[in-house]
């Protein structure tokens, strides 16, 4: 059964105005970028959530799904987060990359102040050398 009102809008609403159900396979819900963006969302305008951040915005076209995941593509890796870098600013590109875990809690330790712990692994990089390489993923996929 359809409620009354949505009836009322199928009637007035031309049918291509509904979107088809994707098919097996073609869902991105399941997706890290889809569960980044909607972390993103819920953190960021919802006051009641337990991770709210007050004073945060978020990009105006980044509200859609689609418009974020053509922005920020998905993870190149499986160990890979979405993190913002200023943690004082808010979620828009320029700000929020793809970041192994291990570099995305080095940003996270040294916004809350906790030392981190150090590894006998040498991790160490160059003064001036890059420390990772932003390339949107689509721009990879057409190479």
């Amino acid at each position: 059964r359809v409620s009354t009102p949505l009836s009322t809008q199928y009637k007035q609403e031309p049918f291509h105005a509904f979107k088809k159900p994707t098919k097996k396979g073609e869902s991105l819900v399941k997706t890290k970028a889809y569960k980044a963006w909607g972390y993103i969302i819920y953190s960021a305008l919802n006051p009641k959530s337990r991770d709210y951040i007050p004073n945060i915005t978020i990009h105006e076209e980044w509200r859609d799904f689609h418009t974020f995941h053509k922005d920020a593509g998905d993870p190149l890796f499986k160990n890979m987060a979405f993190a913002r870098v200023n943690k004082d600013k808010g979620f828009f590109p320029g700000n929020c990359f793809w970041l192994t875990k291990s570099e995305a809690s080095k940003i996270n330790g040294k916004f809350t102040g906790r030392k981190q712990k150090s590894s006998n692994k040498s991790n160490h990089i160059a003064p001036n050398s890059t420390r990772f390489i932003l390339i949107p993923t689509h721009s990879v996929r057409m190479r």
